[in-house]
C-alpha cells in the first residue's frame, strides 16, 4: 500500500484525481488483507476447528441477511439489543412543542441549581436526536445536565413523500422557531448553540440569518461538531461524485420526496470502508 501511494503522490494529479486513485488503491488493500480469508486468518481458523465449522454456517446466515435488505452490506450492530427509552435514549424529558418538522425535548434537570442560560441542541437530519444521548454513562445530554446546564434539543420527524417541499429554509427557520420555544419557556433572552454534521449546516445558515436580521444576540454561543461549511476540496465525497451521479441522486431522491436512510447508510460505511464494510 505504501508503494501504490508514492506511485500516486509521484504522478502529481489533482486533488480530485488524487483522492479518487487512494480510495481505489485503499478498498483493494484493505479487501485483500490476509484476515479477510479463512485459509490466512489464525483466529478464523481456530474459531472454526473449535465449533467444528458452525461459525461458517451462521456467518452464511449473516451474509444472506444483510444482502438480502438494503443497504445489502455487512451488519456492525445487533439491533435488537436497543430498546429506546430503555438502554438508548433513556435521559428523562418531555415533549415541550410539536411542529410538522420537529419535536422540541426538554430534559429534566439533575442538579439543584441550573445555568440561567440555556443549551438547544441541534442534531443532524440523517440521525435521531439520541446520537447525543445515547445509553446512561455514556450519554451526553445526561453529562450536560450534570453540569448544570438546561438542555434542549431537536428531534427531526422522519419525512415522507408528503414533505417534499421541505428545502434549508424549512430547517432552518425550524430551528429559529425552536429557539424563540426555548426562550419562552426559559424566560431568557438568549441560548447557546450546539448543532452537529447537517445540524451544524442548517445552525449556521440559522444564525447567518439572525445576523442579515439584527437579532445574533439571541445566540450567546455556537458549537459546531463535525460540520464541514466552506472546504476547497470536498474530500473523498467530492472525489468520487461526478456532476451526472450527483444529479442522477438528486432526481431519485425527488421522485421519491425524500433522502433514502438506507442509500445514505451505504454512502457513509463506504467513506470508512476499513472500519465499516471490510472489518465484518
Amino acid at each position: 500500500m505504501a508503494t501504490a501511494e508514492e506511485l500516486i503522490g509521484d504522478a502529481e494529479l489533482d486533488w480530485a484525481a488524487d483522492g479518487e486513485l487512494r480510495f481505489v488503491a485503499g478498498n483493494i488493500a484493505d479487501a485483500l488483507a490476509p484476515t479477510n480469508f479463512l485459509w490466512s486468518n489464525p483466529a478464523a481458523l481456530k474459531v472454526t476447528i473449535d465449533d467444528g465449522g458452525a461459525n461458517l454456517v451462521n456467518g452464511a446466515r449473516n451474509l444472506l441477511r444483510d444482502v438480502s435488505t438494503p443497504p445489502r452490506l455487512p451488519a456492525s450492530v445487533d439491533t435488537s439489543k436497543f430498546v429506546v427509552g430503555e438502554n438508548l435514549a433513556a435521559t428523562p424529558g418531555a415533549v415541550v412543542h410539536r411542529s410538522e418538522v420537529f419535536e422540541l425535548i426538554q430534559y429534566a434537570p439533575s442538579t439543584d441549581t441550573v445555568y440561567e442560560v440555556p443549551l438547544m441542541i441541534i442534531p443532524p437530519t440523517i440521525n435521531k436526536y439520541y446520537a447525543w444521548d445515547l445509553s446512561p454513562g455514556r450519554s451526553i445530554m445526561e453529562w450536560f445536565l450534570a453540569q448544570g446546564m438546561q438542555v434542549f434539543t431537536l428531534s427531526w420527524t422522519n419525512p415522507t413523500a408528503a414533505q417534499a417541499h421541505f428545502n434549508l429554509d424549512t430547517y432552518a427557520g425550524a430551528c429559529v422557531e425552536a429557539g424563540r420555544v426555548v426562550q419562552n419557556i426559559t424566560g431568557t433572552g438568549s441560548l447557546h448553540v450546539a448543532a452537529a454534521c447537517s445540524g451544524g449546516q442548517i445552525a449556521a445558515a440559522a444564525v447567518g440569518h439572525l445576523v442579515v436580521s439584527g437579532r445574533l444576540g439571541h445566540v450567546a454561543s455556537l458549537g459546531l461538531f463535525v460540520c464541514a461549511l466552506d472546504r476547497p476540496q470536498e474530500g473523498v465525497i467530492g472525489a468520487l461524485t461526478t456532476r451526472e451521479a450527483a444529479a442522477a441522486s438528486v432526481a431519485a431522491s425527488a421522485a421519491r420526496g425524500y433522502v433514502d436512510g438506507a442509500a445514505l447508510a451505504e454512502i457513509f460505511a463506504w467513506l470508512r470502508p476499513n472500519d465499516m464494510i471490510w472489518n465484518y
